[in-house]
Protein backbone atom coordinates (compact mmCIF):
# COMPACT_ATOMS: atom_id res chain seq x y z
CA UNK A 1 0.00 0.00 0.00
CA UNK A 2 2.64 1.87 0.56
CA UNK A 3 4.22 1.98 -2.24
CA UNK A 4 1.58 4.01 -4.10
CA UNK A 5 1.92 7.09 -1.56
CA UNK A 6 4.19 9.85 -2.65
CA UNK A 7 4.04 13.03 -1.63
CA UNK A 8 1.20 13.98 -4.41
CA UNK A 9 -0.91 11.88 -3.12
CA UNK A 10 -0.87 12.91 0.58
CA UNK A 11 -1.00 16.48 -0.26
CA UNK A 12 -3.95 16.00 -2.41
CA UNK A 13 -5.57 13.64 0.03
CA UNK A 14 -5.50 16.13 2.52
CA UNK A 15 -6.76 19.38 0.23
CA UNK A 16 -9.50 16.72 -0.59
CA UNK A 17 -10.36 16.44 3.06
CA UNK A 18 -10.15 19.93 3.65
CA UNK A 19 -12.62 20.46 0.65
CA UNK A 20 -14.93 17.94 2.86
CA UNK A 21 -14.43 20.23 5.42
CA UNK A 22 -15.48 23.10 3.76
CA UNK A 23 -18.42 22.14 2.44
CA UNK A 24 -19.60 20.77 5.77
CA UNK A 25 -18.66 23.54 7.32
CA UNK A 26 -20.07 26.28 5.30
CA UNK A 27 -16.78 27.32 4.18
CA UNK A 28 -15.43 28.85 7.81
CA UNK A 29 -13.19 26.18 8.58
CA UNK A 30 -10.82 26.57 5.62
CA UNK A 31 -11.32 30.64 5.67
CA UNK A 32 -8.67 32.52 7.18
CA UNK A 33 -9.52 34.42 10.68
CA UNK A 34 -10.80 37.65 9.45
CA UNK A 35 -11.38 37.66 5.91
CA UNK A 36 -14.80 37.58 4.74
CA UNK A 37 -16.31 33.65 3.76
CA UNK A 38 -16.80 32.85 0.48
CA UNK A 39 -19.19 31.15 -0.78
CA UNK A 40 -16.68 28.55 -3.47
CA UNK A 41 -13.59 27.86 -1.55
CA UNK A 42 -14.15 24.53 -0.94
CA UNK A 43 -14.04 24.09 -4.86
CA UNK A 44 -10.99 25.80 -5.00
CA UNK A 45 -9.59 23.04 -2.54
CA UNK A 46 -11.13 20.32 -4.60
CA UNK A 47 -9.77 20.96 -8.17
CA UNK A 48 -6.47 21.49 -6.33
CA UNK A 49 -7.06 18.37 -4.57
CA UNK A 50 -7.91 16.63 -7.87
CA UNK A 51 -4.97 17.53 -9.85
CA UNK A 52 -2.64 16.81 -7.18
CA UNK A 53 -3.62 13.31 -7.14
CA UNK A 54 -3.57 12.94 -10.77
CA UNK A 55 -0.41 14.11 -10.58
CA UNK A 56 0.28 11.48 -8.49
CA UNK A 57 -1.11 8.67 -10.10
CA UNK A 58 0.82 10.11 -13.13
CA UNK A 59 4.33 10.12 -11.32
CA UNK A 60 3.40 6.35 -10.14
CA UNK A 61 2.64 5.40 -13.25
CA UNK A 62 6.11 6.46 -14.92
CA UNK A 63 7.67 5.01 -11.89
CA UNK A 64 5.79 1.64 -12.30
CA UNK A 65 6.40 1.89 -16.38
CA UNK A 66 10.21 2.65 -16.11
CA UNK A 67 10.59 -0.22 -13.57
CA UNK A 68 9.08 -3.00 -15.64
CA UNK A 69 11.31 -1.82 -18.66
CA UNK A 70 13.73 -2.22 -16.41
CA UNK A 71 12.81 -5.48 -15.38
CA UNK A 72 12.54 -6.38 -19.12
CA UNK A 73 16.28 -4.88 -20.21
CA UNK A 74 17.91 -7.20 -17.16
CA UNK A 75 15.80 -10.56 -18.17
CA UNK A 76 16.70 -10.08 -21.75
CA UNK A 77 20.61 -9.74 -20.84
CA UNK A 78 20.43 -12.67 -18.69
CA UNK A 79 18.42 -14.87 -21.14
CA UNK A 80 21.57 -14.09 -23.38
CA UNK A 81 24.26 -17.60 -23.74
CA UNK A 82 28.07 -15.87 -23.24
CA UNK A 83 28.64 -17.03 -26.53
CA UNK A 84 25.41 -15.09 -28.18
CA UNK A 85 26.73 -11.68 -26.32
CA UNK A 86 30.04 -12.50 -27.60
CA UNK A 87 29.35 -12.76 -31.45
CA UNK A 88 26.48 -9.49 -30.46
CA UNK A 89 29.09 -7.85 -29.42
CA UNK A 90 31.53 -8.38 -33.04
CA UNK A 91 28.76 -7.63 -35.24
CA UNK A 92 28.34 -4.37 -33.07
CA UNK A 93 31.65 -3.76 -33.61
CA UNK A 94 31.70 -4.04 -37.92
Amino acid sequence: MTRYLNSFIIIGTILLLMSIAGVVSGNTLITEPGYKVQQWTWLEYLLAALIMLFNGWLTWKVVARHAAEKAAKADKESNVSPSSAAATKEANRT
